[in-house]
């Protein structure tokens, strides 16, 4: 059993939230709600509620012993953040042919 299991990366949650605009802006967005700190670690709140999680793995590309940091989205921050993305960015609804303004005075 993988120690990611029922965790999401930023990049997957991004894109199951409907988040408009991508892996970076979704990151941008996370910090300026304080979800996520400066440096991408998950803030202490949001590990408490249980919405983040950080794991740390050892670099294995490197000759120097290194840690690198993956903040990954929990099952129920990602239940959350669903909500707030539609809540926030509301999808457009779908254009209906039927009512498509075609005379313009």
């Amino acid at each position: 059993m993988s120690k990611y299991n029922q965790t999401f990366s930023i990049e997957e949650a991004a894109k199951l939230t409907a988040f408009p605009g991508g892996e970076h802006k979704f990151f941008n967005w996370l910090r300026s709600k304080k979800f996520l700190l400066e440096k991408n670690f998950p803030s202490q709140r949001m590990i408490d509620l249980g919405y983040f999680t950080l794991f740390t793995d050892p670099d294995e590309f490197s000759d120097h012993s290194y840690i690198c940091y993956s903040p990954r989205v929990r099952i129920k921050g990602l239940a959350y953040l669903s909500k707030l993305v539609a809540k926030e960015f509301p999808q457009c609804p779908p254009c209906d042919e039927s009512n498509n303004i075609t005379d313009i005075k």
